[in-house]
């Protein structure tokens, strides 16, 4: 059968990895195309190596960040080993390993004794789940066991908040086996462990010929990767026909987290960036959306504000809801609460927009995660310099 189950990014939907009904059925729960590949998760980094081929200084490269940041939110991308199915992998041939930290996920690993493939357990292109509740509205109708972590606000259940960072660390362009070459590592998803804390793992262990690169789908927007898929969405569309759309544009992805429609709600969302407002502000207000080739005017009467930092606290009693991820302006903070408040905005009765302020000028080592699930969740629709005008 297939479980959703805790861990210390979000709930996972898992099932067996080396059994293929039981991954095709996550797929089919999910309505998640097979070009999108699976994690699999398992206890430790000896038990990953049995499912991929790993060898020489990719080898080793692997265990050191496997022995920095394992267990943890690091998943690590590397060819897969024969007996993984290829739907696993999107019939790429590279799989994504990781180790989870959180102890219901460990143990349910350890008793079933088996690797477990799961992808976020939510429907396909939505909002990632980081509770129990969040999953049963999704995926309740489907014949899934959900085990219950408890409320992510009491810091043990998705402690982390979003999801894992994704990290090829073979360079197909190097022999395995050459010491002291360039090498690119390819950086598919920013998540729960920073880029700078990967790069200074990878210097204390030596390996300072590393380079960590863009996927080759990267395009800058304002210094965020949009993955695969690289204009802003047209917003007419619900997230999961935004995503689906892009998946099938995209082909087999050999990681999770491209698509530019990604954990996103079904209401119209947008980013805003270094916004600005003044007091006089009032009901009537608007927000003109600048920049952007749709010229949208989003009335503020009829939007859910996602607030960060209080960056536009004088605006609650303007827009239609307000919620700030983090009044004292705390990244990790933020991270923990950015899904369940993009879950809230759906349940506002007569939300036509939401607003979510980032949080990339925040001097965290998280905020790049963080902006770049608040840019998917967007669709890749920013409004750089918002103004609040009279309407």
């Amino acid at each position: 059968g297939n479980v959703a189950f805790p861990t210390e990014t979000v709930y996972g939907l898992g099932g067996n990895a080396l059994d293929e009904a039981a991954v095709r059925r996550i797929f089919t729960f999910k309505g998640r195309p097979l070009t999108d590949p699976l994690i699999v998760h398992v206890p430790d980094a000896e038990t990953a190596l049995g499912f991929v081929r790993a060898e020489g200084e990719t080898r080793r490269i692997f265990e050191a960040l496997a022995a920095k940041f394992w267990p943890g939110p690091l998943t690590m991308v590397l060819a897969a080993d024969d007996k993984v199915p290829p739907a696993v992998c999107a019939n790429t041939g590279f799989v994504g390993v990781r180790a989870p930290s959180h102890p219901v996920a460990r143990d349910l690993l350890l008793e079933s004794g088996v690797p477990v493939a799961a992808p976020s357990a939510n429907r396909f292109g939505h909002v990632s789940p980081t509770s129990a509740q969040h999953v049963a509205d999704d995926l309740g109708a489907h014949d899934i066991l959900i085990v219950d972590g408890g409320d992510v606000t009491n810091g043990t259940t998705c402690s982390v908040g979003i999801e894992s960072t994704v990290l090829k660390v073979e360079d197909s362009d190097v022999p395995s086996d050459a010491t002291d070459v360039p090498r690119k590592l390819i950086l598919f998803r920013k998540g729960g462990v920073p880029e700078t804390a990967i790069r200074a793992a990878l210097d204390e262990a030596g390996f300072t010929h590393v380079e960590i690169v863009p996927p080759p789908a990267f395009r800058d927007n304002s210094h965020e990767s949009t993955g695969a898929g690289v204009s802003a969405c047209d917003s007419s569309k619900s997230a999961a026909e935004l995503a689906t759309e892009q998946a099938e544009q995209a082909g087999a992805q050999q990681a999770p987290g491209q698509l530019i429609t990604h954990y996103a709600p079904d209401v119209d969302t947008w980013l805003l960036r270094a916004p600005s407002t003044s007091p006089s502000a009032n009901p009537a207000g608007v927000l003109v959306v600048v920049e952007t080739q749709q010229g949208e005017r989003l009335p503020l009467r009829s939007s859910v504000l996602l607030d960060f930092g209080g960056t536009l606290k004088e605006l609650r009693d303007t827009v239609l809801a307000y919620r700030d991820l983090s009044p004292d302006g705390d990244v990790p903070s933020a991270a923990r609460s950015l899904f369940d408040a993009l879950r809230w905005t759906e349940s506002v009765d007569g939300a036509e927009h939401v607003l979510i302020v980032d949080v990339a000028g925040a001097d965290d080592p998280l905020a790049p995660s963080v902006t770049d699930r608040m840019f998917r969740a967007a669709s890749g629709k920013v409004s750089e310099g918002a103004r609040i005008t009279p309407e």
